[in-house]
Formats: structure tokens, sequence, C-alpha cells
């Protein structure tokens, strides 16, 4: 029985190694915030059930996709003239 244990331990602790190898390591960033816009962003974390990393990596991620389109717009105008 011990080794059985043993060795479900090992083939558990082996995938989550190999899964760990395989995540992308994604770029992070730094940010400093008022304390005010802090605890609104943790208000706002917390209703949502996430992090309040994650929905201000979810807030610049969005704000960027959604410029895009607009960039492109401005940068053809300045091909065209």
């Amino acid at each position: 029985m011990k080794f059985l244990v043993s060795f479900l331990l090992e083939v558990k602790i082996e995938a989550i190694t190999a899964t760990r190898f395989l995540m992308v390591q994604r770029p992070k960033v730094t940010i400093t915030l008022d304390e005010e816009i802090f605890e609104s962003l943790k208000k706002e974390a917390n209703e949502q059930e996430r992090t309040s990393a994650n929905l201000a990596a979810y807030i610049v991620t969005k704000f960027i996709k959604d410029k895009q389109p607009t960039q492109q717009k401005y940068s053809e105008s300045a091909r065209t003239t």
C-alpha cells in the first residue's frame, strides 16, 4: 500500500512539474496606484471573485485591444495622405 501511495504521489508531482514546464511565462509589470484607486480595484476584484492583479491585467488587455483598431485607422490614413 505504501508503494502505491508513493507511486501515485510521484506521478502527480511529475505531472504538475511537466505542466508548469509547459506553461508559458508571461511578462510581468509593477505599477504604483493611489490608495483610493487600489482600494477600488480590490473591491471590484473581490466582487468579481478574482485577484486584483488578474483584474488589472484584464483592464489593461481590454484597453489595448479596444485601442488597436483606432491606431490602425490612423496609421492607414497617414499612409494615404
